[in-house]
């Protein structure tokens, strides 16, 4: 049953490579996630898998990283 999971999650990713068109398949930049995805994105320019979930928290830690550097400065 594992095993035929894990074929049902690669096929998609083998056909796109197969298609000859793998430039836009990307791994998501959250370190905690890592799934590969499709950037459909005009500019093909897409980090994170869902925007929602780990872009947002990418964006929220970069947020308070400034935040707390800001007030180590005053």
């Amino acid at each position: 049953l594992a095993q035929a999971l894990q074929v049902e999650r690669a096929e998609p990713l083998v056909q796109e490579l197969a298609s000859g068109k793998p430039d836009r398949l990307r791994i998501c930049a959250n370190d905690l996630c890592r799934w590969v995805f499709y950037d459909e994105s005009r500019a093909g320019k897409r980090r994170w898998c869902d925007m929602a979930s780990c872009g947002n928290r990418a964006k929220a830690a970069r947020h308070r990283a400034r935040q707390k550097a800001a007030l180590a400065v005053e």
